[in-house]
């Protein structure tokens, strides 16, 4: 049995878990602004996520936990995904965000463009 410092422990690796799931997949979602996908695509990434990041919760729980699943640390995970979601977010943005997306999609493509003309010129 744990003691409650330990329990503390494991919640906070399991917000740090939460974390990370929900910030590889902000991560994700940029690249498919960036790049774009047909839906088939879309669907293979997600499915290649969910996998890893099941893997990852997996082995976050078997290591924190010693493979019991515990209700702290589904509590935890929920909060860390939770907390990610409200900072950083990429389903709502706000006109800030949205000007420093077109941006970096202009920058993206200026450099694109100028890598592929700086090609053919050599």
């Amino acid at each position: 049995m744990l003691n409650i410092k330990n329990e503390l422990l494991v919640f906070f690796c399991a917000c740090l878990t939460g974390v990370n799931v929900r910030a590889g997949y902000e991560i994700l979602i940029f690249l498919r602004k960036m790049i774009i996908h047909n839906n088939l695509v879309k669907g293979i990434e997600d499915l290649f996520y969910w996998i890893f990041m099941s893997a990852y919760i997996f082995s976050q729980i078997y290591a924190t936990t010693y493979g019991s699943i515990r209700w702290y640390f589904l509590l935890g995970l929920v909060f860390g995904i939770a907390v990610i979601q409200k900072l950083i977010s990429s389903g709502e943005n706000t006109k800030k965000q949205g000007k420093t997306l077109k941006l970096l999609e202009k920058t993206d493509r200026m450099l694109i463009i100028g890598k592929f003309i700086g090609g053919l010129r050599q």
